[in-house]
């Protein structure tokens, strides 16, 4: 029983680590940022995170460079396979529109009310949306797919032979973490998560995953702001 548990564990440990570190850090940080602006604040916000993460890394592998590279998938990969994951991309956006399509026509106004409070915050002044920007296509790709196709799912792997128990366990906490969002969001985000489980696998790497992560985070906020 522990099996199964200790991979959830240590999984949420490390994003409770990395939740905590940016928090400290920052209050710590208060009196220095007090008249810095908004842009001091999030970019120490990030940097932080950054470097909480790495620490986390560190913590859970023992300090030994070759098991964080296999907690975390971090395997060189071929890109022979690169087209096939992009054509499972365009896979992902074809259930976006369709989700799309079908939101706006039984909830009326949902993806107009998304959009505009996406572009809200993202032209929050100049400066805050290239820290978006950089945010959406960067950072959060790269922290979400160590923590979830990198860690999580080398963690499951064996745990559960069947690759869809794997799969479905994950895209579910992915998904709850994105709870905030609209439904079709959310479906969106799950079938992404799908895709990003089977490309992690198929390659044996978490890198194919970053990059189709901010690949489709890109294009998102593109029409993002196209649509504010």
């Amino acid at each position: 029983m522990w099996g199964y548990i200790k991979p959830f564990i240590l999984f949420f440990l490390i994003v409770i680590f990395v939740a905590a570190f940016p928090a400290i850090a920052l209050h710590s940080s208060c009196f220095l940022l007090c008249g810095k602006g908004q842009l001091v604040f999030e970019l120490v916000d990030k940097f932080s995170m950054a470097v909480g993460m790495a620490l986390a890394l560190v913590l859970f592998s023992g300090f030994k460079l070759a098991r964080i590279q296999h907690n975390f998938a971090l395997h060189s990969t071929s890109v022979q396979h690169y087209p096939k994951y992009l054509l499972g991309l365009f896979g992902v956006y074809a259930v976006a529109v369709v989700s799309g399509l079908t939101s706006t026509w039984f909830f009326p106004g949902s993806g107009e009310s998304y959009a505009s409070d996406r572009g809200q915050y993202a032209y929050d002044g100049v400066e805050n949306y290239y820290i978006y920007v950089v945010n959406t296509i960067m950072i959060i790709p790269i922290v979400e797919e160590l923590w979830f196709r990198g860690y999580l799912q080398t963690k499951l792997m064996p745990l559960f032979r069947r690759v869809y128990v794997r799969y479905l366990i994950v895209s579910v906490i992915f998904t709850l973490m994105h709870f905030h969002y609209s439904v079709f969001t959310l479906v969106n985000i799950f079938t992404l998560s799908i895709l990003l489980c089977w490309v992690r696998e198929h390659s044996n790497s978490v890198y194919p995953a970053i990059l189709l992560h901010m690949i489709f985070n890109t294009i998102g906020v593109v029409a993002r702001t196209l649509m504010s």
